[in-house]
């Protein structure tokens, strides 16, 4: 489709910019994260239907928060050795709330000629990440909401089944162009 061929475009066009991004944990989350929720979103949306519109809405969250995290959960879970299970209840919030802070955002670069309005809004916005971040991380950090005991001995144990030989050697030169 053509969305698949636009994301395919974006990534091969940062990648000739800079290979490098191709080991960037951002990268390769962000590009997975949005493949997922275009393949898999729909699909999933799909397979329940709702009377009320507020179910519906929560029904289309839920679906984009599993598909984004299902399609980032092997790179997840290489990188940082766990698994969020918070992601399902934090998304109700983050993904409505992220929503309005781009509009806000976008509103703001319009209204950036009249600075005192855009002094106003853009405090707001400030207030609103600030605020969206400190929600976030009410409670973390508790073990009970990441799964890492039992899955970091399987991924220790299998990395090198997981990593392909390829991105092991493109890591090796990067280390040595560092260097």
């Amino acid at each position: 489709t053509s969305i698949l061929n636009t994301l395919a475009a974006s990534a091969f066009f940062l990648l000739v910019y800079d290979p490098y991004l191709i080991l960037a944990a951002g990268f390769q989350l962000s590009y997975l994260a949005v493949l997922g929720i275009v393949t898999l979103y729909r699909p999933s949306y799909n397979m329940l239907e709702f009377r009320w519109a507020w179910t519906d809405w929560l029904w289309q969250i839920t679906c984009v928060s599993i598909a984004a995290q299902l399609a980032t959960l092997p790179v997840t879970l290489y990188y940082f050795h766990q698994f969020p299970v918070y992601f399902l209840l934090a998304n109700i919030f983050v993904i409505p709330a992220s929503t309005v802070i781009l509009l806000g955002g976008i509103l703001l670069l319009i209204i950036s000629p009249i600075p005192w309005l855009a002094m106003w809004l853009g405090k707001g916005l400030a207030l609103s990440v600030w605020l969206l971040n400190e929600g976030l991380f009410f409670d973390t950090h508790g073990e009970d909401i990441v799964i890492w005991k039992k899955i970091d001995p399987l991924v220790k144990q299998g990395r090198k089944q997981i990593r392909p030989t390829w991105l092991w050697n493109l890591e090796r030169m990067a280390r040595r162009h560092q260097a």
